[in-house]
């Protein structure tokens, strides 16, 4: 690479090293599936596969020999990826919550930088807020890759960043993350999903040979006349695992059918199990267990028999052991106890479920996407049984298609080739109408996000520039310019010059975070007509006009503010024929006068 060679004219050569550091650290060999993930990632493209571990570790490497600065976004932390990028002798640095400044900007200083994708959004936005030069701590983005990528490319997170109570930076991490030049995710669901990704974000979806579960039993939907004949039908199926043994869970949205579900579970005599808010599924797996789920969770599967070390520590918390008071070492070795004990036990259990079949997973209602219930039924993991209950007077079936008067009083699920046919269709209709919204929504989102980029742009001029007054005469005009440029030169110029630039940035994000509430409120009210196509041409003419608002505003305050500041000066007649000389072309800059004082010509706040 010191000479000048691509990786790509090194791609054997780094793949074996690689390879190599993955077997020395992790005693895994990598298959030939894995080696070509690895290549897929560093070529951009969003790749489904279940054990991204190898995929990502190479990927990583490859892209830190190309650009030394690459973004592993992940929620775990990577640890198998750092260890490996570590012992090939990376630079590898985490972000956490409580870095400081100087560690931050250390952190995206090294070759590799791993941490949750909601931290480099807020770093982001935190760099857009910075007050003055060498304030920002990320380098210019270049390359990341994203672990569990449906989740964090089509759940399009909004990021707000509050200060003083009023709204001043805000990003969707979609536009975010789209700043990259070099993209790529891994993920274990997202095939179904490519058309999105690729609208959204211009990468293809790869997926390896090694992606099939062969022994999970994915179950055709089941669909009622009713939604009470569909959720009786589901109790009753709900009942029949539970008495088996069979872990149960159950996926719905709705807060009344929620509601409806558990009076309809107790008259059965089963009690669902409540979900903690930090892990929400560390039950769900444990023999006969019935689980609710009415929130989108990061799990990718149930941990059969329970989460092993979410029980520990629930157990060492009922003890008394409080984890803040408690020295770390006493804590942990605690944890390690407690684990000890339950392990006997919680492997019982974990056999009993998978000798009874492994967790059922059932679906109450249709979900808004493809993607959506594929990951919900991935929740059952390699083994097991999924299935979704159906009802005709769910929104997503037009009330012209429900069939009415034909099945309305059958409390059996609805049979027959043409009806399924039918239903079939009208469910991947509704599923397409959904993708047709979300890639709008790309849309109107990558127009807004120009008009963003503009602004923070110019306010980084601004802040890091060099010549801030400089900055404030572009923004303002040419008038008044000329005094203007005669407040800030001599031996005061550059305090004046610091001056102008705290005060220009105090107007410009107050009239930055007037105009976000304006362009929020005007994208609310087309998202509530549907985003409309043929209205994004519209949208776009209204931010502009609101945006030239903004600056016009921007413009007559800071024209104002200047003025004033300059009026504050005293003897500023003494200041002129002192300090300047006219010309045809205006003031110049000429000999002070040894009888006056510079310093004694200022106001108080710029001495």
């Amino acid at each position: 690479m010191a000479a000048g060679e691509l990786v790509d004219d090194l791609l054997p050569e780094a793949l074996a090293v690689a390879c190599e550091a993955f077997w020395r650290v992790s005693r895994h060999r990598c298959s030939p599936d894995e080696l070509w993930a690895g290549i897929a990632l560093h070529g951009r493209c969003v790749l489904e596969i279940h054990d991204h571990a190898a995929a990502v570790a190479i990927a990583v490497y490859l892209g830190a020999l190309e650009d030394r600065s690459v973004h592993v976004m992940t929620g775990d932390g990577a640890p198998r990826t750092t260890d490996v990028c570590s012992f090939l002798g990376l630079t590898v640095a985490t972000l956490t919550q409580d870095l400081d400044d100087e560690e931050r900007r250390a952190a995206y200083g090294a070759d590799v930088t791993v941490g949750p994708p909601i931290q480099f959004g807020y770093d982001y936005l935190t760099d857009n807020r910075v007050s003055g030069p060498g304030g920002r701590v990320q380098r210019d983005l270049r390359r990341a890759i994203v672990t569990e990528a449906d989740q964090v490319l089509l759940v399009s997170t909004q990021l707000t960043l509050l200060v003083n109570d009023k709204v001043v930076a805000s990003i969707a991490l979609a536009e975010y993350l789209r700043m990259y030049p070099h993209l790529a995710g891994v993920t274990a669901t997202v095939a179904t999903e490519a058309g999105r990704i690729a609208h959204g974000y211009g990468l293809p979806v790869e997926a390896t040979t090694a992606q099939k579960r062969p022994d999970r039993r994915d179950h055709p939907d089941l669909i009622y006349a009713t939604t009470d004949s569909k959720l009786q039908a589901l109790v009753e199926a709900t009942a029949g695992y539970h008495a088996a043994g069979r872990p149960v869970l159950i996926r719905v949205d709705a807060p009344s059918t929620v509601a409806h579900l558990r009076e309809l579970l107790a008259a059965q005599g089963l009690t669902a199990t409540s979900l903690h808010p930090e892990r929400p599924l560390a039950h769900a797996g444990r023999p006969g267990a019935v689980t609710l789920l009415s929130e989108h969770v990061q799990d990718r599967q149930v941990i059969l028999g329970g989460d092993l070390d979410w029980l520990a520590e629930e157990e060492v918390l009922a003890s008394g052991l409080d984890p803040v008071a408690t020295i770390s070492a006493t804590w942990v070795d605690a944890l390690a106890a407690a684990r000890r004990r339950l392990l006997p036990a919680w492997a019982d259990d974990r056999q009993r479920v998978i000798d009874a079949g492994g967790l059922a997973v059932l679906g109450a209602e249709c979900l808004e996407s493809g993607w959506l219930e594929a990951r919900t039924r991935e929740l059952a993991g390699s083994r097991g049984d999924t299935r979704f209950f159906l009802s005709l007077d769910e929104n997503w079936i037009p009330s012209r298609s429900r069939f009415n008067g034909v099945v309305k009083s059958s409390p059996d699920p609805i049979t027959g080739w043409l009806a399924t046919k039918a239903l079939g269709r009208m469910k991947r209709r509704f599923h397409r109408n959904v993708v047709d919204l979300r890639c709008r929504g790309f849309d109107y989102a990558s127009v807004g996000s120009a008009f963003r980029e503009r602004f923070y742009a110019g306010r980084r001029r601004l802040i890091e520039g060099r010549d801030p007054l400089a900055v404030v005469i572009a923004m303002i005009g040419p008038r008044q310019a000329t005094e203007l440029e005669a407040m800030a030169v001599g031996p005061v110029g550059s305090a004046m010059r610091e001056q102008v630039r705290s005060d220009a940035r105090l107007i410009v994000d107050e009239e930055w975070a007037r105009c976000l509430r304006d362009l929020r409120s005007l994208y609310n009210g087309y998202w509530d007509e549907g985003l409309p196509a043929d209205s994004l041409a519209a949208y776009q003419q209204e931010l502009e006009v609101r945006f030239e608002a903004m600056r016009r505003d921007v413009r007559e305050r800071l024209l104002n503010h200047l003025l004033d500041l300059e009026a504050e000066l005293p003897n500023r007649e003494t200041i002129r024929r002192d300090w300047y000389y006219t010309r045809e072309g205006g003031l110049e800059p000429g000999p002070p006068s040894a009888n006056v004082d510079p310093r004694e010509t200022l106001p108080s706040s710029v001495r």
